[in-house]
């Protein structure tokens, strides 16, 4: 009898989980198959009925990370951490969201850092010299739309004073500038084992948009492409793009009203691309279908809803 009470207690525990690790697959493939709400729904599932258990909570913390909540998606990563989750990966998954908060004190501190040691000495550099802005209510610069390729457009950044043609990467992140170019920051630290240099620049103008102490990676860019600004950048002003008017709108507060005109489309930001909910399914920026849509009609980056809001 007390066999058969012990195997019984085994069979339940290994259903309990089994179930319990098919649940954060469940939402990943709801995820994909672009049902978002079902998919919220179980991520959220899962962490409540397991409250304690580090996949769980890595899994909502990087779906909200990847929806426009990093301040949140960073808490529950961090939770997975104390939890007993791998620290190393849960690592990966918090530099981009430090990165996006200038959050550079926890990047300092981050315990099984990915980072090598001039990425350290960039974050120890603005821990010591933080990043600010100084701008008006709204800034306003000319951009060029690409007529095809992977590009959203190009336009003029002035690092340090120096004029520079960027192109605009929704598969980049941050400010990447050309190592030979004569805008290259001054203040670099030690280069990466793919001789990217981590660097600083005292001043990086979009428009009338002055962002002061300003991370910069330096690479050996294509022909004709003096600077790469990531879409993170323009995300954070909550970017506005007019193709026709060749004209793009920075809020430097961040925000798009809950009224602003448009159709909205959900959004996933990753570390390496902005995925956008269209036919069903999450499809690349870059795609030539919505590429295409987004050379034509006015949108908005609205990150912290995670969103774009397109309109005529």
């Amino acid at each position: 009898m007390r066999v058969r009470f012990t195997s019984a207690l085994l069979l339940a525990a290994t259903a309990v989980a089994t179930n319990a690790s098919a649940q954060p697959r469940r939402a990943d493939s709801l995820l994909a198959a672009g049902r978002l709400v079902a998919a919220e729904s179980a991520y959220y599932a899962a962490a409540r009925s397991r409250p304690r258990d580090p996949d769980a909570r890595r899994q909502l913390g990087r779906y909200l990370g990847q929806r426009g909540a990093p301040r949140v998606g960073a808490v529950l990563l961090e939770e997975a951490r104390t939890f007993g989750g791998d620290a190393a990966t849960i690592a990966r998954d918090l530099v981009p969201l430090y990165r996006l908060l200038d959050d550079f004190h926890a990047l300092v501190a981050l315990p099984s850092s990915p980072l090598g040691e001039g990425d350290r000495a960039q974050a120890a550099w603005l821990v010591e010299h933080p990043p600010s802005l100084e701008a008006l209510d709204s800034a306003f610069v000319a951009y060029r739309p690409s007529a095809d390729g992977p590009f959203v457009g190009r336009l003029t950044l002035r690092i340090d004073g120096r004029p520079v043609d960027a192109v605009i990467d929704p598969t980049r992140r941050g400010i990447i500038v050309d190592a030979a170019a004569a805008a290259a920051a001054r203040r670099r630290f030690r280069p990466r084992a793919d001789q990217a240099v981590p660097a600083a620049a005292d001043s990086v103008r979009i428009g009338t948009l002055k962002m002061v102490n300003v991370p910069v990676l330096l690479e050996k860019l294509p022909d004709q492409v003096e600077a790469v600004l990531g879409i993170d950048v323009l995300q954070r002003f909550a970017a506005t793009f007019e193709p026709r008017a060749g004209r793009v709108t920075l809020r430097p507060t961040g925000t798009v009203p809950a009224s602003l005109a448009g159709i909205r489309v959900a959004t996933l930001t990753t570390p390496s691309d902005v995925r956008v909910l269209q036919g069903g399914r999450f499809v690349a920026m870059s795609a030539p279908s919505l590429a295409t849509l987004l050379r034509t009609k006015r949108w908005t980056l609205d990150a912290r809803r995670g969103a774009i809001v397109i309109g005529d």
